[in-house]
């Protein structure tokens, strides 16, 4: 600890001593304060084999990446900070997500759509709000997206039953098949196709679906299952989505 030196023991000498070690502390400061790990560089280089989300509260969603990105990462010391700007209301937010080997940039994204979140990066921290009016952010273009587009299209499921089930059931099925009938990744995991169902905030009823198919390609099903429900579909982020139409689409 640096002694206190009150000004009238300050002679020129003394001064510029204390100059001198000011000069020499300063670099040490400054050099610690750029070396940190930002947050944003973790974004991709951090990947989540999977990550399973239903109904869990949003606070705890975020202590779970924080966590598991140190694991991933091999030190706890490199665990992505995540501050969360909000009420109880936002901090209980319900979650629902499941991915496979996803990015934890990627991870974040699909948060926010289902949240409409905003995540604001700090040097040493992810902020996160809910803004009274939230924009979408564009996908970023990664290269699981033309994978996603050929895998949906390669896979065929025999046979699909559906009579008057909830579409994240519908979703969920979807999801597990395309793990089951993915057997062309070289990895022994079979990652299958990430399917994310976006919430519909504007209605309280669940749509329902009804669909007998056979020997039909997973996209297919994909599609046919959106319009029961009156939904869209999008490739976005290396997953597809199923989201709530708007009213301009």
């Amino acid at each position: 600890m640096l002694p206190m030196l009150h000004p009238m023991w300050c002679n020129h000498g003394m001064s510029h001593r204390v100059s001198s070690l000011f000069l020499i502390l300063l670099p040490l400061f400054v050099g610690s304060s750029l070396n940190a790990n930002s947050p944003r560089s973790a974004l991709q280089s951090i990947v989540f084999p999977s990550i399973e989300f239903v109904e869990v509260p949003l606070h705890q969603v975020l202590e779970f990446l924080q966590v598991r990105s140190g694991e991933l990462s091999g030190s706890p010391s490199n665990e992505v900070n995540f501050i969360l700007k909000g009420d109880d209301e936002l901090r209980d937010l319900p979650i629902t997500l499941n991915l496979r080997s996803v990015s934890l940039g990627q991870a974040l994204w699909f948060i926010g759509e289902i949240g409409e979140l905003n995540f604001n990066f700090d040097q040493h921290a992810i902020i996160v709000s809910k803004p009274a009016e939230w924009r979408k952010v564009p996908a970023p273009r990664v290269a699981a997206d033309r994978s996603v587009i050929e895998k949906v299209n390669r896979i065929t499921i025999p046979r699909v039953e559906f009579t008057e089930i909830p579409l994240e059931d519908a979703v969920d099925f979807l999801r597990s098949f395309s793990i089951e009938l993915d057997e062309a990744e070289p990895n022994p995991q079979r990652r299958g196709v990430n399917i994310v169902l976006l919430p519909n905030t504007g209605e309280k009823t669940v749509p329902e679906i009804t669909l007998s198919l056979s020997d039909i390609p997973l996209a297919e099903v994909i599609r046919y299952t959106a319009q029961l429900a009156d939904f869209e579909v999008r490739l976005e982020n290396g997953a597809v989505l199923l989201a709530p139409k708007t009213p301009e689409s």
